[in-house]
C-alpha cells in the first residue's frame, strides 16, 4: 500500500505541482513552467511571511499545501494502521520535506490551524525536520 501512496501523490495534480515548483531543478524531460516559478515565489512569500498575497493566488498556494498533506496524513495512517512502514514511504517525500524545513514554523502553525495532527506525526518521523531551525 506505502507505494501506492507514494504514487498517488505524484499523480495529484495539485500536490505534485507544488512539489515541482518547490524544488529548483526540473527532473529530467521537463521544463520549469513559468507558472512554476509563480508558485514556487508565492509558497516562499506566505511561508516566509515577506509579502502578503492577493487571496487568490493565497488561495492556490495553501490548495496545493493542502493537497500534499492530505498524502502526508494518508502515509501516517497506514503506518499505524500497520498496512505499510516508514521506510517504504519515506522517500522521495523526505527531499521535499528537506525543502521545507526553513519554513517549519508557519506550517505548523498551519497544519494546527487546520487540525491534522497526523500530518505533524509524520513530519516528525524525519531527523532533518525534528533538528529543523526557523528562518531567522
Amino acid at each position: 500500500m506505502g507505494y501506492e501512496l507514494v504514487d498517488a501523490l505524484f499523480d495529484d495534480d495539485g500536490a505534485s505541482e507544488l512539489l515541482m515548483a518547490i524544488d529548483s531543478t526540473a527532473p529530467p524531460g521537463r521544463h520549469r513552467k513559468q507558472s512554476d516559478d509563480r508558485l514556487s515565489a508565492d509558497f516562499v512569500a506566505i511561508l516566509s511571511g515577506s509579502e502578503v498575497l492577493p487571496s487568490g493566488r493565497a488561495q492556490i498556494v495553501y490548495g496545493r499545501l493542502d493537497s500534499f498533506f492530505y498524502y502526508l496524513d494518508r502515509f501516517e495512517h497506514a503506518i499505524n494502521a500497520g498496512l505499510t512502514d516508514f521506510t517504504t514511504v519515506r522517500m522521495p517525500v523526505g527531499y521535499y520535506i528537506r525543502l521545507m524545513t526553513p519554513f517549519k514554523a508557519r506550517i505548523v502553525s498551519y497544519v494546527n490551524e487546520v487540525d491534522e495532527p497526523r500530518v505533524l506525526a509524520f513530519l516528525e518521523r524525519y531527523p532533518v525536520w525534528r533538528g529543523a531551525k526557523p528562518l531567522s
